[in-house]
């Protein structure tokens, strides 16, 4: 492993991802030599041909040291790479200052080889109307090469749902959708009810499925696939609606 000191190795590792410039990311487990695979600790790695540096690694400091947050391991067997060399993950954190059966919080993290951040954090207020709560954990997490991400967030039982959440480059996060808010493009009373599949494209433009609920809806108009920005989000296409170019009534 690299860096100091020389008796930690690398014990396990996931499945690696890589991007157009043959850089590769991966997590492994680490530890002393002749540590057992149950004792190793989480870390995150970035490597070419000309070597192998951290991203992340158990007890790393998290973005300022006055946030304190220190990194405690990944979530995912695989990390999000994108072709500038920065690395995306779901993890987990260790925040000082709290009771240890409170520390743990759930993050999503971004990185390169000389820093890592907390984009989102367990606990932290979600982006959205008054209500809307804080970040319980994290899912489906996408990330494209300008540095942005998007990924769903379960939000508190109040607010009985969740959200798509898209950060950008300079940590800003803003809600593209939200349980229980208005569908864009439907009638009036036509809400939102959860979303799946996320995917960003390089703009910063984010596309999901959703299911609806409320004033009208049935099993035969349901399911949607809404596409664009938080704040300007549209309608593509839902059940039950006419399939264009083919006879009336095709849906």
């Amino acid at each position: 492993v690299p860096g100091p000191p020389n008796d930690i190795g690398l014990v396990r590792f996931n499945a690696p991802v890589l991007n157009e410039l043959g850089q590769v990311a991966f997590q492994a487990s680490i530890g002393m030599d002749g540590i057992r695979v149950g004792e190793a600790v989480d870390a995150v790695f970035l490597g070419d041909s000309e070597g192998l540096e951290f991203i992340a690694q158990f007890g790393m400091q998290v973005g300022d040291a006055n946030d304190g947050l220190t990194f405690a391991g990944i979530s995912q067997p695989t990390p999000t790479l994108n072709d500038s060399g920065q690395v995306a993950f779901r993890g987990t954190a260790v925040l000082e200052g709290v009771p240890i059966g409170q520390s743990i919080r759930d993050v999503i993290y971004t990185g390169t080889t000389s820093s890592l951040n907390a984009v989102a954090l367990e606990g932290q207020a979600a982006p959205g109307p008054p209500g809307t709560g804080g970040f319980i954990r994290f899912f489906e997490l996408v990330f494209n090469a300008a540095g942005q991400s998007a990924f769903i967030a379960d939000l508190p039982a109040d607010f009985s749902g969740n959200g798509i959440i898209v950060a950008e480059a300079n940590g800003g996060l803003a809600s593209a959708a939200l349980s229980n808010q208005q569908a864009p493009g439907t009638p009036d009373g036509v809400l939102v009810s959860s979303m799946t599949r996320p995917v960003l494209n390089g703009p910063g433009e984010v596309a999901f499925n959703a299911s609806l609920a409320g004033s009208g809806v049935d099993a035969s108009n349901q399911f949607a696939v809404f596409a664009g920005r938080p704040g300007s989000l549209n309608l593509i296409a839902r059940v039950g609606d006419q399939v264009p170019g083919l006879a009336p009534g095709v849906s």
